[in-house]
């Protein structure tokens, strides 16, 4: 059995998306955290960065007033 520890590399499409901040997906809407917090994401399989992310809380995860 051939185990090979090789990973593929992303394509420049995927790497340029991956290096910009994301925000967080609420109602609809990308918004940053309200904290201005972030923080880095890295690939499991070799360790390198991939992106910064924004921060939640618990506040992202209740319900707002006008989801009812």
């Amino acid at each position: 059995m051939l185990l090979t520890t090789e990973v593929p590399q992303a394509s420049s499409a995927v790497q340029s998306f991956v290096g910009q901040e994301h925000k967080l997906l609420i109602g609809g809407e990308w918004v940053a955290a309200e904290s201005g917090k972030t923080f880095e994401v890295t690939n499991p399989a070799n360790g390198e960065f991939l992106a910064n992310v924004s921060e939640g809380c618990l506040l992202y995860t209740s319900p707002s007033p006008r989801d009812g």
